[in-house]
């Protein structure tokens, strides 16, 4: 219940299921898994730095948004993301 009102809180409404046992479950049912890296803030300057192609989508709320942002990003809010990607 706490986690359904999170995910409200940022636009998820449309909550379906959850997994009961975790990553951890899915993990172990093996089922497919993706992993994306991280990168620090000074890698990330390097990239907007030299212009390398590299796209900064901030989702966040618009009050966020406007307290600051990578120079370079675009800004969806991500309860829109999904209409609004090409």
């Amino acid at each position: 219940d706490m986690v359904e009102k999170h995910l409200i809180r940022v636009g998820v409404e449309n909550l379906i299921g959850f997994l009961r046992e975790g990553m951890k479950g899915w993990l172990e049912a093996g089922l497919p898994f993706e992993r994306i890296g991280q990168m620090s803030v000074h890698e990330l300057n390097e990239h907007v730095s030299r212009r390398d192609g590299l796209q900064v989508l901030d989702v966040r709320r618009d009050d966020e948004w406007e307290q600051g942002a990578v120079p370079t990003a675009k800004h969806v809010y991500v309860p829109f993301l999904k209409d609004s990607l090409e």
